[in-house]
């Protein structure tokens, strides 16, 4: 695979999804990747309706919502965040998980956003992970836990959730009751509760639109014990 993957970049070397430099390997030059627009405005994620520092839970919602926040690192209002992401997803630009995850470890070095326990990203439905050939989120994830701290390996954990019915892809869904209802009964929580009962969760995502799938996936997690779920995606 490794060959294969080399004789491509050879004869079909990489450019830059943004300013179309030849960079031999990467699809975003690290140039590029620092200058990929922040999203400033964090909102709560039940309503989101009221502005937040950070993207936590308002005061208004508190007890109806189990995230306890979502923050999403770049605003995918910028066209060139979408066609970044689009490629990754939908073109299969593996390899943009890596600047991409220093992007978030980046600017989550810098935020006061509650240190988790455990990392966990959002699974695939069996029947996508094989069309797809990888889990977008997992990527982010390793990566995202390869340069966020020095000194600390945070735990990965992908045997916590599981994705046990296949659901229509979010984006093409406009209403968010209809989200909901998509993603009814969906995911399952399997293994031992007590390895997540009193633990601080981030779950990591590429896409925060409605919120709905990150809440499905808290609700279960709180309802197995954990203390706090919150959302980390790349683009919200």
């Amino acid at each position: 695979m490794r060959i294969f993957s080399l004789l491509a970049h050879i004869l079909f070397p990489a450019s830059c999804l943004c300013c179309q430099k030849r960079t031999a390997t990467q699809y975003l030059c690290d140039s590029c990747r620092d200058h990929l627009t922040l999203n400033i405005r964090h909102t709560c994620p039940h309503c989101r309706k009221r502005q937040t520092s950070r993207g936590q839970i308002c005061m208004e919602c508190l007890d109806i919502s189990p995230l306890d926040g979502i923050f999403g690192v770049l605003s995918y209002k910028d066209p060139i965040v979408k066609e970044c992401i689009y490629a990754f997803k939908y073109a299969f630009v593996q390899s943009l998980a890596e600047p991409f995850g220093v992007r978030m470890s980046r600017r989550l070095q810098h935020e006061d956003i509650p240190l988790c326990d455990i990392i966990i990203p959002i699974p695939l439905h069996p029947l996508r992970f094989r069309w797809r050939g990888f889990n977008q989120a997992q990527l982010l994830a390793e990566s995202l836990i390869e340069h966020l701290l020095p000194f600390h390996t945070i735990p990965l954990r992908t045997d916590i959730l599981l994705r046990k019915r296949f659901t229509k892809t979010q984006a093409k869904i406009l209403s968010q009751k209809e989200r909901r209802k998509n993603l009814y009964n969906a995911f399952s929580f399997q293994g031992d509760p007590s390895s997540i009962q009193g633990k601080t969760l981030w779950l990591i995502d590429d896409i925060s639109t409605t919120n709905s799938t990150l809440a499905e996936c808290a609700r279960i997690l709180k309802k197995n014990g954990a203390k706090e779920v919150w959302g980390i995606t790349l683009a919200r």
